[in-house]
C-alpha cells in the first residue's frame, strides 16, 4: 500500500468518526443542544461567585408546577421578555415537545472546565426527600463553599434553526433560587443570549 493511499484511508476514517461523534446518542440531547448549553452555561459561570454544579438530568423550569407543560403556559412565562425580542416560528412548540421527558447529560460534552456534575442518584443521596433542607452543609463540603445547583431543560429550536429556547434554574439553598427562560440567537460564530424572562424566584 502506498503512503498516499494509506493517508487517504486514514483521512476517510477520521471523517466517518467525526460524523459519528455528532450523531445523537440514545436518551441524550444532540450536538446542537450541547452547543446551546455551552454558550448559556459559560455566561452563567462567568457571572457566578461560587462553584457551579450541573445536575446531569434535564429538568424544565416549571417542573414543580402541577399543571402540564403547554405552549400557552410557556408563552405566559415569556411575557417578561425585553420589548422588541421576537420569538421565531416553532420555537415554543419545539421546546414543549422536547421537554415532555427528561434526558441524561454528559458533563464532558458541556466542556466547562470549572463546573462540576452531579448524577441524579448522587443528588438523591445528598438531598433525601425526607429532609432536603438539611443537606446543604454536606453538599457544600463536597463541592465547596458557595456551591449551587443548576438544572437545564431540553432545548427548543425555531423551524429554521436560527433561534433556541431553553430554561435554567439555580438552587443555592433552602428557599434560595431562581428559574428563567433564555432566548438565544444563532450565528456562524455560535449562540448568544438575546433575552431572558424570569419564571420564578425565592
Amino acid at each position: 500500500m502506498t503512503p498516499l493511499r494509506f493517508g487517504l484511508i486514514v483521512a476517510a476514517l477520521l471523517a466517518v468518526l467525526a460524523v459519528l461523534a455528532e450523531l445523537p446518542r440514545p436518551n441524550e440531547p444532540g450536538s446542537a443542544e450541547y452547543r446551546v448549553y455551552r454558550s448559556l452555561l459559560a455566561e452563567a459561570t462567568a457571572a457566578s461567585p461560587g462553584p457551579m454544579v450541573v445536575h446531569l438530568e434535564t429538568r424544565e423550569v416549571l417542573a414543580h408546577e402541577a399543571s402540564a407543560l403547554t405552549t400557552a403556559l410557556v408563552r405566559q412565562h415569556l411575557a417578561g421578555l425585553e420589548p422588541g425580542v421576537e420569538l421565531r416560528d416553532g420555537v415554543i412548540q419545539s421546546y414543549v415537545e422536547a421537554n415532555q421527558s427528561a434526558k441524561q447529560l454528559e458533563l464532558t460534552r458541556l466542556d466547562l472546565a470549572s463546573a462540576h456534575g452531579i448524577s441524579p442518584q448522587r443528588f438523591l443521596d445528598l438531598f433525601p426527600e425526607s429532609s432536603p433542607a438539611d443537606a446543604w452543609p454536606a453538599f457544600r463540603t463536597a463541592f465547596g463553599e458557595g456551591a449551587y445547583i443548576v438544572h437545564v431543560s431540553r432545548v427548543g429550536f425555531a423551524s429554521d434553526g436560527s433561534q433556541a429556547l431553553v430554561s435554567l434554574s439555580t438552587t443555592c439553598g433552602d428557599l434560595c433560587g431562581r428559574g428563567s427562560y433564555f432566548v438565544l440567537n444563532g450565528s456562524p460564530g455560535g449562540w448568544t443570549v438575546a433575552a431572558a424572562s424570569v419564571a420564578w424566584f425565592h
